[in-house]
């Protein structure tokens, strides 16, 4: 009796394997957790590996070392999460908007982790720092560019970069203190009380014919 024939293996159309996906997110997951919890510099590849349960040597074959983890694992997804800080609509004041989106990022957990890392690394050197700012500044910039102020004469395109800076101050500043720092009273005070108290700043900046804008 002749044997059967072997029925052919179905491809894989994204062309890779399922088990190399899973172990790649995996990876990138610890590193998140990692890096939100202890920075870049105390985030050893062994603690990441360790608590994704796979081998070192993997972070560097699908990464190329740490800094291609970190890359992917909080910069990318921070630029991601961040877009939304540049969203400027109809309804509440553009600085209620950008700050009640910017909470937002910390207060989702499907959000909170990236950017926690992201804020948390900026503290260890000049480079975290500036991809930081970075991220920051071309969200705002997108929103001062939604709201005209950029190109309609309302102020030079220097003061405009010079009010996007002094925004990103404010939330960067809120980010550490609230949420790494988890300084008092900042850290306990409602949500909704900071953005009162911090709107009418944003909104300053943002309009210069606003009331009570320089």
């Amino acid at each position: 009796m002749s044997p059967q024939p072997t029925a052919p293996r179905p491809k894989n159309p994204g062309g890779r394997r399922k088990g190399a996906t899973v172990t790649r997110d995996a990876l990138l997951r610890a590193a998140l957790e990692t890096f939100a919890e202890r920075g870049y510099e105390a985030a050893t590849l062994r603690a990441i590996t360790a608590r994704a349960g796979v081998d070192v040597s993997l972070v560097s074959h699908f990464f190329g070392g740490k800094q291609g983890l970190f890359d992917e694992a909080v910069l990318q997804q921070a630029q991601a999460n961040l877009r939304v800080v540049a969203t400027v609509g109809s309804g509440s004041s553009p600085g209620t908007q950008i700050l009640t989106a910017f909470l937002d990022i910390w207060d989702n957990p499907a959000t909170t982790l990236t950017v926690r890392a992201l804020f948390r690394t900026a503290l260890e050197s000049d480079e975290h720092r500036s991809h930081l700012t970075d991220i920051i500044g071309e969200r705002l910039t997108e929103a001062i560019h939604t709201l005209g102020l950029d190109r309609d004469g309302r102020v030079t395109p220097d003061e405009a970069r010079l009010r996007t800076q002094l925004i990103a101050s404010h939330l960067v500043g809120v980010g550490i203190a609230r949420y790494v720092m988890r300084i008092d009273p900042l850290a306990s005070t409602p949500r909704e009380t900071l953005v009162a108290h911090l709107a009418p700043i944003m909104n300053a900046y943002l309009d210069p014919h606003s009331p009570g804008a320089a």
